[in-house]
Order: C-alpha cells, then sequence, then structure tokens
C-alpha cells in the first residue's frame, strides 16, 4: 500500500468522524453561554483546522453574506434591529454562512450520512422521553403532554422535523441495517405528539412502499410505522379527552395551568394563525424590501406578535423583505437542486430530497426554516453533498495528501 493512500484513507476516516460528531451535535441542540448556540459550532474550529475549508468560499455562503445587507439596509431607512431578540433573528444567516465554508474541506460519500443522523435521532429521543419522564405534567391533558416533549433542541413539533429527516434517510438508505431504525423512528414522531409530523411520517411510509413495491416484508414494516405514529397519538388525546375541573377534585393551580397552557398551544389552529399571518403581511406591506425587526413588527398590527407568523415564508416577508427573501430562496433552489441531482446516484440522497421538500412544505405553517440547528443541519447536509461524487472524492484527498507530504 502506498504512502499517499494511506494518508487518503486516514483523511477520509478522519472526516466521516467529524462529521458524525457535527451531525450528533446538532441533534443535541443548543447551549448557553451568555446566548443561546447551537452546540455543533464549537466544533467547526477544529474542523477546519484538521480538514481545511476552501480558499473560495462556496456559493451557500456568499448568498448569506447577500441576505446579510438585510439588517444594515434596515438600519439605514431607520428601523434597525434594536434588541437582542432582532439580532437573533439573524443569527441563523451566520450559522448558514459559516458552515457551508467550514465543512467544505470534509470529504463524505452518502453512507457516511447515514449512521450519524441516525445516531442524532437516537439521542434527540432519549432526551425527549427522559425530559417527558422526568418532568410530568401535574395533569394528563393532551397539550400538558406535548408540553413535556423536550430536549436541549426544541420541543414537539420541532423535534419531530429532525425525526422526519432521519425516517426518510432510514427508508432509502443501502444499509439493510437502516431498516430497523424505521419503527423507532415513528414511534418517536407518534411520542412527540406532533400530529402534522405523523401525517408526513406516513406519506412517507406510502411513498416508500411505492418506491420498493407492495411486498409482504415491506408492506409489514408500513403497517408497524403507521400503528407507531397514530398509537401514542391516539393514546394520550383519548385519556386526556376531560379538561380538569373542581367537580373531579383538581385544584385551582391545576386548573390554571390546564387552562394556560390551552391558550398557548391555540396557537396551532388555522383561525389564531390566521390573525398573525395577516399582521405578517401588514408588516410586509408596511415595509417590502427589507422587511422590519420583530420588535417594530409586533406594532404594526393591532395584535401584539411575540411567537412570530408561525410560517417560515411569512417570517422571512416581514422580517427581511423581499430582499432577504430572494436570496434565501436562491439558497433553498441551490440546496434542491445540489440534492437532487444525487438522488438518481444514492438512495440516502433520494430520501433525504424527499425530506427537505416534506419540511420546505410543513415550514409554511410552522417556523422551521429560519431557526439555527435547522440551518446548521441542512447546510451541513446539502455542502457535503456537494462534494460526494467520486471523481471529487479522488480530487479532494489528491489534495490534501499533496497538504500533508508538503
Amino acid at each position: 500500500m502506498s504512502e499517499s493512500t494511506s494518508l487518503a484513507r486516514a483523511s477520509r476516516s478522519e472526516a466521516r468522524a467529524w462529521f458524525g460528531a457535527f451531525l450528533v451535535a446538532v441533534c443535541y441542540g443548543n447551549v448557553y453561554v451568555g446566548v443561546t448556540l447551537p452546540a455543533a459550532l464549537f466544533l467547526l474550529p477544529f474542523i477546519a483546522w484538521r480538514c481545511p475549508p476552501p480558499v473560495s468560499p462556496p456559493t451557500v455562503t456568499w448568498l448569506m453574506v447577500a441576505c446579510g445587507v438585510t439588517p444594515i439596509a434596515q438600519w439605514m431607512l431607520g428601523h434597525g434591529p434594536t434588541t437582542r431578540s432582532d439580532f437573533i433573528e439573524y443569527f441563523p444567516i451566520f450559522y448558514t454562512a459559516l458552515v457551508a465554508w467550514g465543512l467544505g474541506g470534509l470529504v463524505i460519500d452518502a453512507e457516511d450520512v447515514v449512521t450519524p443522523l441516525l445516531g442524532g435521532a437516537a439521542l434527540i429521543a432519549v432526551l425527549m422521553v427522559g425530559h417527558m419522564i422526568m418532568y410530568p405534567p401535574r395533569i394528563f391533558a393532551f397539550y400538558l403532554v406535548k408540553a413535556t416533549a423536550a430536549t436541549p433542541l426544541g420541543r414537539s413539533n420541532y423535534l419531530a422535523v429532525f425525526f422526519l429527516i432521519a425516517l426518510n434517510v432510514a427508508l432509502y438508505a443501502n444499509a439493510p441495517w437502516a431498516r430497523r431504525a424505521v419503527v423507532p423512528l415513528c414511534l418517536a414522531i407518534g411520542l412527540s405528539l406532533a400530529r402534522i409530523g405523523s401525517g408526513f411520517a406516513v406519506l412517507s411510509l406510502l411513498m416508500w412502499l411505492r418506491f420498493v413495491g407492495v411486498e409482504r416484508r415491506s408492506t409489514g414494516l408500513v403497517v408497524s410505522g403507521f400503528a407507531a405514529c397514530a398509537i401514542p397519538i391516539l393514546v394520550v388525546g383519548g385519556l386526556s379527552a376531560q379538561p380538569p375541573s373542581l367537580e373531579r377534585g383538581d385544584s385551582l393551580a391545576d386548573i390554571a395551568a390546564y387552562h394556560d397552557q390551552e391558550s398557548i398551544a391555540s396557537l396551532e389552529s388555522i383561525s389564531v394563525r390566521g390573525e398573525l399571518w395577516s399582521d405578517a403581511v401588514d408588516a410586509f406591506l408596511a415595509y417590502p424590501l427589507f422587511g422590519v425587526p420583530k420588535s417594530v413588527w409586533s406594532k404594526v398590527g393591532e395584535q401584539v406578535v411575540v411567537g412570530g407568523a408561525h410560517s417560515s415564508i411569512l417570517t422571512s416577508l416581514s422580517g427581511r423583505g423581499l430582499w432577504g427573501t430572494f436570496v434565501f430562496g436562491c439558497f433553498v433552489v441551490t440546496m434542491l437542486r445540489v440534492v437532487g441531482c444525487r438522488r438518481s446516484k444514492s438512495p440516502t440522497w433520494r430520501g433525504l430530497s424527499i425530506a427537505l421538500v416534506m419540511t420546505l412544505i410543513w415550514s409554511l405553517i410552522e417556523p422551521i426554516l429560519f431557526t439555527p440547528a435547522y440551518a446548521c443541519l441542512t447546510t451541513a447536509l446539502v455542502s457535503v453533498t456537494a462534494f460526494s461524487g467520486k471523481h471529487a472524492v479522488e480530487l479532494r484527498l489528491a489534495g490534501t495528501c499533496a497538504r500533508v507530504a508538503a
């Protein structure tokens, strides 16, 4: 075995290890260091040191830099970000640019994504179930139970987004063992009590069944996955049908806690979301070109908007205007084109492309796109996808060996 071949294999093994650690850290969630940051960001300096990124930043980085013009333009127009929450809204833009460049030196094949992504999903599930066991609600009510499905990454619906991505990768991965994770992932989605997420999971199962063909084993897997998604939601919903009351012996504190949570949960209703969407449209119409920070946006409509528009598209239009939305749209198109070009060459990328499309559709009614962890995860996957071809791998490995030899 030649020295250059040995160096190449060592480099690729190290790149695989760093990438796996990065994905698991993304799935762990956030850490607080004066400000809340994704844990994965702390690995980027080490990754860039061991696997130097390209001198010329990739297209994604330049797109995010262009999107970063938005707050500068808002300042020049007299309504720039002023509060802490305003500045936090722009952090994902910085994360995306940093991750796209920082991971540019990694050499990853399609199947190198499967293990760390499923491992990260397992970590989310363990932390979520552990939190539900350690902090049970005082009253067994659907939304109170749903609120306990939490980890440092987020809560309920947001966790289901990551389970959904892992589910589609597990379904289409070349490794047969990955299919063993399908039912546990469906169960994790069900336990998160994310009803829309469960619907997307069932759709994913049906699409995969159509792809592989109807036969005994695949049909059994789909039926088991469907049951794993549905049973936790049906059980919790059925057992929590009765709200607390004095007649049943519940305390006033319990009743108040229940109604407080119900008022928060009402954000999930279409009627309340419609009001939030209307306010976001008003903010966009008032500041169409570059948008307006949330602290100003909350004063545009009659209703004070605290939780955002509950829609990634309207959040972008109201907060970043036409310019920021156009630039971020270019990023989304780039992301889909990069993954779409690989879907015919690897089943893993096919599953990933399906998951990305589903989460984009889901983001129409949920704040998903402009969130730190989702930005880090999707950017990481797209960055390594762009260099996953055999010829590109050989070129990148040759460059690594040349640098080591020098």
